[in-house]
């Protein structure tokens, strides 16, 4: 019975606009609306209103004005528009004015691309040729070329189009021995550079902060490739002191130390180290698995 009634005040709340924007209103005294909570519910609305969108599907009144709202919040803090929010916003504009076949007809059917049977695409080397490298020559690396590489990793996917990676750059001696202590190996000190990618799991609600592996774990593997693809070597190397569940296997001191070495907010969560150089030796080739024992298609007709 209490379920029900819930669910019918709900629903007058999302019926009735003026409601609505009051219960929204209220809400500001329960979460921090900064500017990165801001950009950050902009694209998740946006995000849900263009998977809608594409499938035709009808678009409740409720996103709308929960997007309304949120613009009346950037533009109030002068949150300054980038490329991700002017997206959303032009995908609030094809709610609202109802123009779903033109939006659709004009951006997401491109021509047809042609389909290649991928012998001679350097993708397909890329992947058979990376190596997890634990030894590299001492030479430095170009720090351009380390940018660029970051770069064309935030093209992954990730949940919601969030993009909230981070990655924190070393190649000192006095930080990386700082690293050793949330580690269980060391192998990496000898690498140039080591680059820690983190998430800003604030961001993400309570349910889905598990998201922020896959999120991370798609971004981290495209900068694998592209280390490959720029002749450099990598090892992927996982953090385990702590996760965006909230679980700290480590001690309080240790945990405080890491955020306040470095000057970074707690809402960043190190998923892995990436450790990189120019490979002095390159591992042998492990055989992969069959693809009959990674495929299962027996309910595939």
């Amino acid at each position: 019975m209490f379920e029900k009634l819930k669910e019918l005040i709900r629903k007058v709340v999302n019926s009735i606009p003026l409601v609505h924007r009051l219960y929204l209103k209220s809400r500001r005294h329960t979460f921090e609306l900064d500017e990165k909570t801001i950009r950050g519910r902009i694209q998740h609305v946006g995000h849900s209103m263009d998977l809608r969108l594409s499938s035709n599907r009808p678009i409740p009144f409720s996103s709308v004005w929960n997007f309304e709202f949120l613009l009346d919040q950037a533009l109030a803090k002068n949150v300054v528009i980038d490329e991700a929010m002017l997206w959303a916003f032009a995908v609030y504009v094809v709610t609202t004015r109802k123009l779903h076949s033109q939006y659709y007809a004009g951006i997401k059917h491109p021509p047809k691309k042609e389909i290649r049977q991928g012998n001679d695409v350097k993708l397909l080397d890329v992947i058979r040729n990376r190596r997890s490298v634990r030894k590299w020559k001492e030479e430095p690396l170009d720090l351009k070329v380390i940018e660029r590489i970051i770069d064309l990793a935030k093209w992954a996917p990730s949940s919601c189009n969030r993009q909230l990676w981070k990655v924190l750059l070393v190649n000192t001696e006095s930080e990386k021995q700082f690293l050793t202590g949330y580690f269980s190996n060391t192998f990496w000190l000898k690498a140039p550079i080591l680059a820690v990618v983190m998430m800003d799991y604030a961001i993400y609600a309570s349910n889905e902060r598990h998201y922020a592996y896959l999120d991370g774990a798609a971004f981290i593997q495209n900068m694998l490739l592209l280390i490959e693809a720029f002749g450099y070597g990598a090892c992927w190397i996982g953090f385990a002191r702590w996760d965006t569940l909230g679980n700290v296997h480590c001690s309080p001191q240790s945990y405080e130390e890491f955020y306040r070495h470095f000057g970074l907010k707690k809402a960043l969560v190190p998923l892995s180290m990436i450790a990189m150089g120019i490979p002095d030796v390159i591992p042998r080739v492990i055989p992969r698995q069959d693809i009959d024992t990674i495929l299962i298609k027996d309910f595939y007709r």
